[in-house]
């Protein structure tokens, strides 16, 4: 069996990271999601279909520099017409195959082995279904975001493609079980995909496929509990740290690191060669530390906070549960809170990324000229590549910066810093 994972789409909602590189390759614990995604389905699949297309020749890159025994496919989307439409560009990549059935699943959200382990077995069973969707649990809150599924016996009902956020009672306290984009499908699912008509929206739909393939073939629904959906910046922190937190016991400083006499490390740190930790830091894990880079001195490096390759933590900074990517300064004096910082950014001395609003409501974000509650407390800034932060600037929490924009030497951050017409 093959596994095409579904890797072609822009992700405007995770602006401004994927302003210069695609979804699939933000880095979780330093490494990218996909290649995440390719290594927990070693053993599962006999090859993998990547379907790209927004800023496809990144992950071709990112892909040949695999180090992997996988046989590893890349096909082209060259338009973004609906998901449908990208598994259809897999068709003749998946023809060599003469397996029954396909895995397919999203390349931007991450899934636990063992749930797709339970899904290929619906595969060998005795009463072997047309096909297999995985779910997963969502609380009412959340069912907005995703499609919903109802199912009797274990054999797919209905999917409504992201119900109304308003609804009866039902829909507003009951929790619901999403489709995670996980699917085992039929080979004829790509002639199915030529004969739908395109929705409303002008694309092919994959849930409309399903919708199609249950009318004619049961569809089993499997229930998985290691879904990590990954719509929006914040939820990378939320992902890195479930990430972080399955690796304690395998993170190790590498005997090609320097650390400094006087310097503090507690609990579990990774910490990679050619990276220098200078005296009076404090590191308390679970940290990540990536290589060649230099920390300190007397810095503070608190927990959940995973560092990339060349980067420079300066003299007194505090990191807080942040992403740092590679190529990033962050200078003396600075404390940076619950945030996503870019590649290839420098914080000027003294920058404060607030994380916590006065009334202790939960924090918000602007995605797509609207505002979204994060639903988190505590959420500082999303930073894109390259940005400048010029010395003593003041960032509040929710507001991100664009890819290679800049704040003025003690600039209060109160809105979203874009080119004009960024959303």
């Amino acid at each position: 069996m093959k596994a095409v994972i579904l890797a072609a789409g822009a992700s405007t909602r995770c602006y401004p990271l994927t302003l210069s590189r695609p979804k699939p390759l933000l880095p979780l614990a330093n490494t990218p999601i996909l290649l995440r995604t390719i290594a927990m389905l070693d053993g599962l699949v006999d090859g993998i279909i990547v379907v790209a297309g927004y800023k496809a020749e990144l992950l071709k890159e990112s892909i040949r520099e695999l180090s992997s025994d996988a046989h590893i496919e890349v096909v082209l989307q060259d338009e973004p017409k609906g998901t449908g439409h990208a598994l259809l560009q897999a068709k003749d990549a998946c023809a060599e195959d003469t397996g029954e059935f396909i895995l397919v699943l999203n390349g931007d959200d991450l899934f636990a082995r063992a749930d797709l382990q339970a899904l290929l077995v619906t595969t060998k069973s005795d009463a072997r279904p047309g096909a297999a969707i995985l779910v997963q649990e969502v609380p009412a809150a959340e069912k907005h975001r995703f499609g919903m599924v109802r199912a009797k016996e274990g054999i797919l009902v209905a999917l409504e493609e992201k119900p109304p956020q308003q609804g009866g009672a039902e829909l507003a306290t009951e929790p619901g079980s999403a489709y995670t984009g996980a699917a085992i499908l039929p080979s004829s699912v790509f002639t199915l995909l030529e004969s739908l008509e395109p929705s409303p929206r002008g694309e092919l739909e994959l849930t409309d496929a399903l919708l199609a393939l249950n009318k004619t073939r049961p569809i089993s629904v499997v229930t998985g509990f290691g879904w990590l959906p990954l719509a929006y910046p914040w939820d990378l922190l939320v992902a890195n740290r479930a990430v972080m937190g399955a690796m304690v016991e395998d993170l190790t400083i590498s005997p090609e690191a320097e650390i400094e006499n006087g310097a503090t490390i507690k609990g579990p740190v990774a910490i990679g060669k050619g990276t220098r930790v200078l005296a009076g830091s404090y590191i308390e894990g679970p940290v990540m530390i990536g290589e060649d880079c230099l920390i300190g001195p007397n810095c503070y490096l608190r927990p959940w906070t995973c560092i990339g390759d060349d980067c420079h933590i300066g003299q007194a900074v505090e990191l807080k549960s942040t992403l740092v990517f590679d190529q990033t300064n962050i200078a003396h004096l600075s404390y940076v809170g619950d945030s996503i910082i870019g590649e290839g950014v420098n914080l000027g001395a003294g920058t404060i990324v607030a994380n916590l609003r006065h009334d202790g409501g939960t924090v918000k974000s602007m995605v797509r000229g609207k505002l979204v509650d994060t639903g988190l407390r505590k959420f500082g800034a999303v930073i894109g590549d390259n940005a400048k932060v010029g010395i003593h600037t003041s960032i509040l929490p929710g507001r991100r910066l664009w890819p290679q924009t800049h704040t003025r030497p003690a600039q209060v951050v109160e809105r979203d810093i874009m080119p004009e017409g960024g959303a």
